[in-house]
């Protein structure tokens, strides 16, 4: 098998299953763990035999005017419909994930989603269609379902909507603040640097496991409303984490440091400027350290909470 690549068959969206699932090389390893040297062979194997997979649909290379022709059929078929309003979203998302433990990879993935939805109000109530399918006969049919779910919810209860005044917007553009798309990163680079920051936290006495990831998400949104708005958006979000364990020396006993990062709606400079490898053997130090430190007696104390924790104490009192 050395120096070859099997043949994948590549579906319509770009992804290399027949069933839309995302290929990975040597996927069975990566759910048990993928060392480095193998991680990088695979890589360099399938750069060399040519196997570029497309990262995104071929359709959906950019917000085009097609689908801004689309989106103002749709307005149109539902004004005709009898919508008192209606809207409708061409969304692009990708999603990656790259995940290790210790100086293993086990996770890689990577996957798109693409298309177009209306939404219809009709009285008070509200309907919904989406699609797939980038046609003028497609998109005029979930505009007119839309309508016609939103006419059947309000047959069934008939109530009265009013719509907050809002400003129109007929050519629009808003980007997530960044400097660095976190799709142009290879995720080789990704991946040597996961392993890389859990190498760096074993380093300290006691730390028996590490994990690291990378999750980025990035969101391409078309907006057309029957009011005349025409806006695009690109929504940008990354999450960085890592989880350090250290285990006593006699194995009694054994804590974790995690949240110590946060998500952010950035771009990938924002894990540039973490400096994670330089700062994951301070995290598993903590994580040592709580192995000697006493516990709480029982009683009522005063909590000083960090942001990053008083967001999810607020979520878990009111959020739920």
């Amino acid at each position: 098998m050395a120096g070859k690549i099997p043949r994948v068959p590549v579906n319509h969206l770009g992804s290399a299953t027949t069933a839309g699932s995302p290929f990975i090389p040597n996927s069975a390893a990566l759910q048990t763990g993928l060392s480095r040297r193998d991680f990088m062979r695979l890589s360099a194997l399938a750069a060399a035999s040519g196997l570029v997979l497309p990262r995104r649909p071929v359709a959906a290379q950019s917000m085009t005017s097609t689908e801004s022709e689309l989106l103002s059929l749709a307005m149109d078929v539902a004004r005709g419909e009898g919508a008192d309003y209606a809207d409708g979203r061409v969304i692009r998302t990708q999603f990656e994930a790259v995940g290790a433990r210790e100086q293993m990879i086990t996770q890689v993935q990577s996957t798109d989603s693409y298309g177009i939805n209306v939404r219809a109000l009709v009285g008070g109530s509200w309907g919904f269609a989406a699609t797939q399918i980038f046609t003028r006969d497609a998109v005029a049919n979930i505009a007119r379902e839309a309508v016609a779910i939103a006419r059947a919810n309000n047959d069934v209860a008939p109530s009265t909507t009013v719509l907050a005044p809002v400003d129109i917007f007929p050519d629009a553009d808003w980007v997530t603040p960044h400097s660095i798309d976190p799709f142009t990163i290879p995720i080789e680079d990704k991946a040597a640097l996961l392993l890389r920051v859990n190498e760096e936290a074993l380093r300290v006495n006691n730390i028996r496991f590490s994990s690291s990831s990378i999750l980025s998400v990035k969101e391409e949104r078309l907006l057309a409303t029957t009011e005349g708005s025409v806006v695009r958006q690109t929504l940008m979000r990354i999450n960085p984490s890592i989880n350090i364990t250290a285990i006593s020396p006699d194995g009694s006993d054994f804590q974790s440091r995690s949240a110590v990062v946060e998500p952010a709606g950035r771009g990938y400079e924002y894990v540039m400027g973490l400096e994670l490898a330089a700062n994951a053997q301070g995290w598993a130090e903590e994580a040592a350290m709580k192995l000697d430190a006493p516990g709480v007696e029982p009683g009522k104390w005063d909590l000083v909470l960090h942001p990053s924790n008083l967001w999810l104490t607020i979520h878990e009192n009111i959020g739920h």
